[in-house]
């Protein structure tokens, strides 16, 4: 009885639409994104790197049967002081829905890098990104990887994906593309 009456309180919100939920994403949410599959996920996709945010269209990677997802990651210093990273718990909420498979260690960010939103030309965040990442302990065992799905929380310009991405294709691991929660209108 007391645990029925403190979960009206201490359920926790859907991050979508901040609705009451005992799930991580909440029912409707995951239906509306089920909903979206397309039947050709490719119409979309005009780049090099397709970008996927689920607030601004519907999620055409759900066709690909075997997707790696690989979170973007932070340096060991940034997820000390901050205790988790972001994309990691976007990407693990997107496989559990999914079932596609986390690489959560695909990637390592071995170079500390400045703040993002403290740049403002593209070319000191290219500066600031380059020969950031490497391969991480998940992927440095070799073996066939299959296609790669990126997750981010947040695009802005791409360049953090962009240099991520490259990284995996010069290993000649296919990228799909991007997925992220939020896109900014960054000039």
């Amino acid at each position: 009885m007391l645990d029925k009456f403190l979960s009206l309180f201490l359920q926790s919100n859907c991050p979508l639409c901040k609705r009451s939920t005992n799930e991580i994403v909440c029912l409707n949410c995951q239906n509306q994104l089920k909903n979206c599959q397309l039947n050709n996920p490719c119409q979309f996709w005009h780049s090099k790197l397709p970008l996927f945010v689920w607030w601004l269209n519907c999620s055409p990677y759900k066709q690909t049967k075997k997707i790696t997802v690989i979170p973007i990651p932070l340096h060991a210093k940034k997820l000390q002081a901050r205790g988790f990273n972001q994309a990691e718990l976007i990407a693990r909420s997107f496989c559990r829905i999914t079932n596609y498979s986390l690489q959560a260690q695909g990637l390592e960010r071995v170079k500390e890098t400045q703040a993002m939103f403290s740049l403002n030309s593209l070319d000191d965040r290219k500066n600031n990104l380059r020969d950031a990442f490497v391969l991480g302990k998940g992927l440095k065992k070799g073996g066939s990887v299959s296609p790669v799905l990126l997750i981010d929380d947040i695009y802005t310009t791409g360049t953090t994906v962009n240099e991520a991405a490259k990284l995996l294709r010069d290993r000649n691991i296919l990228v799909l593309g991007v997925g992220a929660i939020a896109k900014t209108n960054f000039k």
